[in-house]
């Protein structure tokens, strides 16, 4: 997973309301906790405290998102509640969100004795993949347009109507341009590259108003124009997107340049150097980078 868990942090951190509001209907976000449970190495993807106005009730909102399939993500939903629950003696809320297509295990989570059942633990299960995209699209909710190009009869004509409602609702030109990088970020994955370079070619007004200073923008091209070649396409998507990665860090990064160098130059996995290029690209300072490349070893 790695990145893809930074990623959906990220989205989450910029806009909580609207994952609250997306997920629990009627809660409001009243702030971020710990990840850091006390059983180590426990770390959740999110917690966050959210109060039900009508109930006068207080509870926490865990998010894990998943990225694969997990055999064992029952038991660990509740692990994470229960650990949370003694920390923070509230009730907890708990959601797995899956991105990509894969088995995912049906809650309840329960557990059987001799003498009937002993424990039911129930979570929500969020398939990004049966949704469809208008309910999103028509949601009003910003922070969870990047997730657009995964969602049910998906293409990529969504990502006009996103990018424009991404400019009137977001004010910042760095977060806006952040949000806009995870967009694409999940367009090269949900779509076809010689597809996706076709869009953004026919798309000039908003791919130079928008996209052009995205560090996705030029790599997609790549892709597209690469896509078909069967001898070093591989080694060469990999060569390209180290000379991203290294690109943005020397603009934004400059501390951890050798650092990162030395991690990515160990890294064949396009994909994998995917994640860091986005990484890289909307990190908001190199804690937040060198986490991202401490947390998975090099491949």
């Amino acid at each position: 997973m790695g990145d893809l868990d930074s990623t959906f942090k990220m989205l989450v951190q910029l806009a909580p309301q609207d994952f609250v509001a997306r997920f629990y209907p009627g809660a409001e976000y009243v702030r971020t906790l710990s990840i850091e449970l006390p059983r180590d190495p426990l770390r959740a993807d999110t917690l966050l405290l959210v109060r039900y106005p009508h109930l006068n009730l207080e509870c926490i909102s865990h998010f894990e998102e998943q990225s694969e399939a997990d055999a064992t993500i029952p038991e660990r939903m509740c692990q994470y509640c229960i650990t949370a629950y003694m920390r923070e003696k509230r009730i907890i809320l708990s959601t797995v969100i899956y991105l990509q297509p894969c088995a995912t295990p049906t809650p309840p989570f329960t557990m059987e004795g001799p003498d009937g059942t002993i424990l039911t633990f129930h979570y929500q299960v969020v398939r990004l993949w049966e949704i469809p995209v208008e309910e999103w699209l028509n949601a009003g909710q910003p922070a969870l347009l990047p997730f657009v190009p995964l969602l049910k009869g998906a293409t990529v004509d969504v990502i006009e109507p996103a990018v424009h409602q991404l400019e009137a609702a977001i004010p910042g030109a760095i977060d806006r341009g952040n949000i806009i990088n995870y967009l694409l970020f999940f367009a090269s994955r949900a779509f076809d590259a010689t597809v996706l370079t076709k869009y953004l070619e026919e798309h000039n007004m908003l791919t130079e108003k928008y996209i052009v200073e995205s560090p996705w923008y030029q790599y997609i091209l790549h892709q597209g124009e690469e896509q078909g070649e069967k001898i070093g396409q591989k080694q060469g998507e990999a060569k390209g997107l180290r000379e991203a990665i290294m690109t943005l860090a020397t603009r934004r990064f400059p501390g951890i340049e050798q650092e990162l160098a030395a991690y990515v130059a160990a890294i064949d996995e396009p994909a994998r150097l995917q994640e860091i290029v986005v990484l890289v690209g909307t990190a908001p300072d190199e804690a937040i980078v060198r986490q991202g490349i401490t947390d998975q070893p090099a491949e």
